[in-house]
């Protein structure tokens, strides 16, 4: 009998293909005496509204620098707190202060990451921090009073078209900008490094040290730019003998090291300042669900968890299986004169734990929190796995409205790749090609790359809850 009723639950399920998905669909096999229906219910509602952010916990190695008004945006600028990371091992041989020659800022731009004008010339400003950072801090963040605004190390003016830089280095998928700190500064750290190797041994100890930088944009407006790498070089020369008994001599090597570094393991921090344009403000107090990033508005979503519920348990049986629950958002884009998009990923978290998923640097579960990719082509946001979420809030005996409440907000992704199960021989064999790895989400940080906005049409969205419920007929 099992086994019949696993060819009957197969059979059932390749009839699904065909299957309509508007409303409720009954899908069933007479095959044997038991009956199995297959129900694809799309007939729910989402509902929302636009809920102010006016800050994000900022933890990642990204940076925003930059200043721009974008009309249908606001105003928008961003400029840096970090720490460094310092390398445990400095070339000392045949090396002294007086060897630095320079030391060099050198911040990476991804081509193309950036919102404005790429010719728009900028001027960006380093300035030694005079006290150590807090560590509860976020894009609020002031750093009026963490530096001396008479005492800067170095300071550059940039643009980041290709125009900008020398042909050997216009088909670079990257933009530099560079800052030269002086000699003294670099001087400063080497001898530090000879009298105290300790101070360069942790993060925290070199921080007591040289507490970090402020990095400001000090001129020009129009464009706010992604910075990927931020490293500190040291530029020198190294004298080393050459051995030849006959003709002892020595000879000058010129040497570049990166010894310091913006990396996840320090603090640093995008200070924020966004004035919103007064026609998303209308737009979200009237009660559209209006998402601007990074900060501005995310939008807490109702979802009809207790519906959705109800429907499965009217089925009057207890021989019903949840097979799927999925969400796909719409998405209006909102006109603007800068080319400003959706964000690329947004996270779906219950409302009550939003602000824990970030202080604790959590990862979405599928039960309390959910993640989407934008999709261009349809213009939409499909949050595939829900399944869990339900049979949790089955298990329980009240499902409550903190159950239902959800806020959607823009994330930054980062992914990394595992290696999979040893079945991969199976798949290998079948298909003629190796599935050794697979990606996995390694972490979950609000988004930091760049002005994006969009409206979440939430009356158009689908849910597609899909259940299995099965008859017997003695």
């Amino acid at each position: 009998m099992k086994k019949l009723l696993f060819i009957a639950a197969v059979i059932a399920a390749m009839c699904c293909a065909t299957s309509c998905d508007d409303d409720v669909s009954p899908i069933g096999s007479s095959l044997v005496k038991d009956q199995i229906e297959i129900i694809i219910d799309t007939t729910y509602n989402l509902t929302g509204h636009s809920v102010e952010s006016p800050y994000v916990q900022a933890h990642t190695v990204l940076q925003l620098i930059g200043s721009m008004t974008a009309e249908g945006y606001g105003t928008f600028s961003s400029s840096v707190v970090t720490q460094f990371m310092p390398t445990e091992t400095f070339v000392t041989e045949g090396v002294t202060a007086e060897s630095i020659d320079s030391v060099k800022l050198i911040m990476r731009v991804p081509l193309g990451a950036y919102v404005g004008d790429s010719m728009a010339i900028m001027g960006l400003t380093a300035y030694p921090l005079t006290r150590q950072l807090p560590s509860a801090i976020t894009s609020a963040f002031d750093p009026q009073g963490y530096f001396d605004a008479s005492a800067p190390m170095g300071s550059t003016m940039y643009a980041l078209n290709g125009g900008a830089v020398p042909d050997s280095m216009a088909s670079f998928p990257y933009r530099f900008i560079t800052i030269d700190l002086g000699k003294e500064f670099g001087r400063k750290v080497f001898n530090k490094y000879k009298d105290s190797p300790s101070t360069f041994a942790t993060p925290e100890a070199f921080a007591q040290w040289f507490p970090g930088m402020y990095l400001a944009n000090t001129f020009g407006s129009g464009r706010v730019a992604q910075v990927d790498s931020t490293v500190i070089s040291m530029y020198y020369r190294q004298t080393l003998p050459i051995d030849d008994e006959k003709n002892p001599r020595d000879t000058v090597y010129n040497r570049v090291s990166s010894y310091l570094a913006v990396t996840p393991e320090i603090l640093t921090n995008n200070n924020m300042a966004f004035t919103i344009a007064p026609s998303l403000n209308e737009r979200a107090k009237a009660g559209e669900p209006i998402l601007v990033a990074p900060t501005g508005y995310d939008v807490q979503m109702n979802f009809p968890a207790r519906d959705i519920i109800k429907r499965y348990r009217s089925s009057g049986t207890d021989l019903t299986v949840v097979n799927s629950l999925q969400l796909t958002v719409p998405v209006e884009e909102i006109p603007n004169n800068f080319g400003i998009t959706p964000p690329p990923y947004v996270l779906l978290v219950k409302k009550s734990m939003k602000d824990e998923f970030f202080a604790k640097s959590m990862l979405p579960d599928n039960i309390n929190s959910f993640y989407a990719d934008y999709d261009s082509y349809t213009r939409s946001y499909t949050f595939t796995d829900m399944r869990d979420y339900i049979l949790d809030l089955l298990a329980k005996d009240e499902v409550t409205d903190e159950d239902e409440e959800f806020v959607v907000c823009a994330v930054t992704m980062s992914f990394e790749k595992r290696a999979s199960s040893s079945a991969s021989i199976y798949y290998l064999y079948y298909y003629g090609m190796s599935n050794t790895e697979t990606e996995v989400v390694a972490g979950v940080t609000p988004y930091v790359h760049r002005p994006a906005m969009a409206k979440l049409a939430l009356d158009k969205s689908k849910i597609t809850f899909t259940y299995s419920v099965q008859n017997l007929n003695f």
